[in-house]
């Protein structure tokens, strides 16, 4: 598994940023294939969230970096208007939508959040609360989408800032989750 983790993130960081049409298709191409591969895996043991392997610091923080990295190049592109970027809107939002996947994909599994990874999530959180804004075309989705964050949002303000860390993985989770509905 952190073979597979440590393949995406090199699959990740060897595209270059700003995104072109061509690197998108690539990570598209390579990095679902690797989701499914490491899917595939794993499937015997979805059921007991036990029996999943553990993902060593080492991958956590590659894969979570460069992740990060790529979620807000996707960020970037999907908020300007189309005609800024070589990418077309939907080869954009499936590359999106792989990046939400793959990071719901890596917090299904047990595995330490170094200092790094923490403060990378946060930034994750932003990213993926701004993906689903600019995802929302309409007003009315993008109206569902804020009602529907409101109560993990509250919750998250509520914790004392010390222990916040610990509750950025659900926030992370939620929001992927609701992204991932949204588009």
């Amino acid at each position: 598994m952190n073979t597979g983790f440590t393949c995406i993130a090199n699959i990740l960081e060897g595209v270059e940023t700003p995104l072109t049409g061509q690197g998108v298709q690539e990570i598209l191409d390579v990095a679902s294939e690797q989701l499914r591969l490491l899917a595939h895996v794993v499937e015997l043991a979805r059921d007991d969230p036990t029996a999943l392997p553990v993902v060593d610091s080492v991958a956590q923080d590659s894969f979570i970096e460069a992740l990060a990295s790529k979620i807000h190049a996707f960020e970037t592109i999907l908020a300007q208007p189309m005609t800024k970027s070589d990418v077309p809107p939907d080869q954009a939002t499936q590359g999106a939508i792989l990046m939400a996947r793959l990071l719901q994909f890596n917090m299904a599994f047990r595995g330490v959040w170094t200092a790094n990874a923490r403060s990378l999530s946060e930034d994750l959180c932003k990213s993926i609360f701004n993906l689903a804004l600019v995802s929302s075309k309409t007003a009315c989705r993008r109206r569902l989408f804020l009602m529907s964050i409101r109560p993990t949002a509250q919750a998250i303000i509520s914790i004392p800032p010390f222990s916040r860390s610990f509750s950025i993985r659900s926030c992370i989770s939620s929001m992927v989750g609701l992204f991932v509905n949204v588009t």
